[in-house]
């Protein structure tokens, strides 16, 4: 299956009512997944943080991508009450870096 894994984790975390805590890493099962150069990742797992509450018509989604600050951990600082992402007012989604602890792949 060759899917993009943004759009993937999207999808999964908007399906997703309850949250399992504020800021712990969650994984996405992307299962295999194919590469433009048509090897296969297998297992494929990917790693995402979430903040807040999606709101009902799903209009306050910010996906905030791992490479402006490192780590994911990097990021926590921007994140909260009168944080440059104020979770009062946005569901914000960490994707892990695949170079991150938190991003597995098993070939």
């Amino acid at each position: 299956m060759n899917i993009n894994p943004y759009h993937f984790i999207l999808a999964t975390i908007f399906s997703i009512q309850s949250l399992v805590g504020w800021g712990q890493v969650q994984f996405a099962e992307l299962g295999d997944y194919t590469l433009e150069n048509v090897q296969t990742l297998r297992d494929c797992k990917l790693g995402y943080r979430t903040f807040s509450q999606l709101n009902a018509d799903r209009s306050n989604a910010i996906l905030f991508p791992t490479w402006y600050g490192g780590t994911s951990e990097n990021l926590l600082s921007y994140i909260g009450p009168d944080q440059m992402l104020d979770s009062t007012q946005y569901f914000v989604i960490i994707v892990c870096t695949t170079g991150q602890r938190s991003f597995f792949i098993t070939l």
